[in-house]
């Protein structure tokens, strides 16, 4: 689909959000900027999510509704990404918000250095009521020229803060169709390709903390969501080699700590040839002696005992040291 110049297009997928939908859509609807498009992406909502949606479709003509069967985040942005138009796109969860000068100074700042593929800002996390909790949230008030290789170490941003160029996200690819990490492993993929940052540093965004079930929540024993981490963790992996990122810089070592967590929480789930391949990572991409041993020793152990007994022994470790 060609892009349409100037246009920001902004995807909202939504599961079962219907009050929180109409607060992040009026905050894209209040940009001081336009042209803009809003692509709602129902994930097959069971409240009144879908007749709230369509209410704001007809409310307001930059509003269109897509509706698909339950599959989550990553399938439900890129069913947006595909029908956008934009020559920006903006990625916008369901409970968050923007500042009304987002796109203005965002796109300002891409169209003046046609050299950055993306434009972050800062981003604070507050109650639902907006009482702020953490003004400055994850690492959105440092200065990244790249993405790679901070995004190593566990994402620099949360989904809104980011405005990407749509050009460089067709050279990403397609969002993966995994139920956790999806977002980190999107933006390691796009950080692989040497994409420049532009950066402004003032608070556009607001993630909005509440009870409700996020899309990338987590339960320890939920087997699909650990095995779709462990695709992600393997993915990342795979996208920082590709990048040729120095092994011994410390995020990869941190990454690479990471690696051995998640490799030690597979086979305690029975995931034993995920554990392998993890350990395996793990082991290659090491610069310390000491890790090379402790990860040799945690292969022997397992090999002589059993991947998943080890497993679960380590795991139960690692809650005493926590």
């Amino acid at each position: 689909m060609t892009a349409h110049a100037g246009l920001v297009s902004t995807i909202i997928p939504v599961y079962n959000r219907q009050e929180m939908l109409i607060d992040a859509v009026e905050s894209v609807i209040s940009q001081t900027y336009r042209p803009i498009e809003i692509i709602i992406v129902n994930d097959g909502s069971t409240d009144d999510t879908l007749n709230v949606a369509k209410k704001l479709a007809h409310k307001y003509h930059e509003v269109s509704l897509i509706t698909i069967h339950n599959s989550g985040p990553g399938v439900a942005r890129e069913h947006g990404r595909l029908n956008a138009q934009g020559e920006f796109i903006q990625y916008l969860d369901s409970d968050d918000l923007l500042a009304p000068q987002k796109f203005e100074q965002q796109v300002k700042q891409l169209v003046i250095n046609p050299d950055f593929g993306v434009s972050y800002c800062i981003q604070q996390y507050c109650t639902l009521d907006l009482t702020v909790i953490d003004p400055k949230w994850m690492r959105t008030s440092e200065h990244f020229k790249t993405m790679f290789p901070a995004m190593l170490g566990g994402r620099i941003w949360g989904t809104p803060a980011p405005l990407y160029r749509s050009k460089l996200l067709e050279q990403a690819g397609p969002w993966r169709d995994l139920k956790n990490q999806e977002d980190w492993e999107y933006d390691c993929r796009v950080a692989s390709l040497g994409v420049e940052l532009g950066y402004i540093p003032e608070t556009l965004v607001t993630i909005r903390s509440h009870n409700e079930e996020h899309f990338g929540k987590v339960d320890k024993n939920d087997n699909r969501k650990l095995s779709d981490r462990i695709k992600a963790y393997q993915f990342i992996y795979n996208h920082a080699i590709t990048a040729n990122i120095d092994n011994e810089h410390p995020e990869f070592q941190k990454f690479n700590r990471s690696l051995f967590l998640i490799c030690r929480q597979s086979a305690s789930h029975g995931l034993i040839a995920d554990a392998k391949v993890l350990i395996q990572m793990a082991s290659t991409s090491t610069t310390s002696p000491k890790r090379k041993f402790e990860y040799k020793l945690y292969k022997l152990l397992s090999t002589l005992f059993g991947w998943s007994r080890i497993g679960k022994l380590s795991a139960q470790l690692d809650r005493v040291r926590n």
